[in-house]
């Protein structure tokens, strides 16, 4: 349930735990139970240890053998990497060989330079 306007430290806490099912975590490769406390994910793990911590307090919600894969969140990024690529050759539609020499040649001729030509998206398959 949301809250609008209300801060966080004073909303109603709720604590669920998933069970019974295929949990997709690094922190536990077998880990079939998870324990959400308010929004972050606080335990992972197996039946045997979800049966130990489920309380009355919390809603269970049985997976029935579903995989349930937590939201994920990636906070970096590569700021060179990613100028250097909006500002290089987009590769992604080349389908051979012969197009792809022809897309470096034709970029290098638009440079006017005999400097280095950046691609990327290239797909060799």
């Amino acid at each position: 349930m949301t809250h609008p306007g209300v801060p966080a430290e004073t909303r109603p806490r709720k604590v669920t735990m998933y069970r019974n099912g295929s949990v997709y975590t690094a922190a536990d490769p077998f880990a079939t139970a998870m324990l959400v406390d308010g929004d972050t994910v606080a335990w992972v793990g197996s039946e045997q240890a979800a049966t130990s911590i489920a309380d009355s307090s919390m809603e269970v919600i049985d997976l029935r053998g579903a995989l349930l894969a937590p939201g994920f969140v990636d906070s970096h990024m590569h700021l060179t990497e990613t100028g250097i690529a909006s500002d290089s050759l987009h590769l992604a539609g080349v389908r051979s060989a012969r197009e792809l020499l022809d897309a470096v040649a034709l970029a290098a001729k638009a440079l006017g330079t005999s400097g280095v030509v950046l691609g990327h998206g290239w797909d060799e398959s």
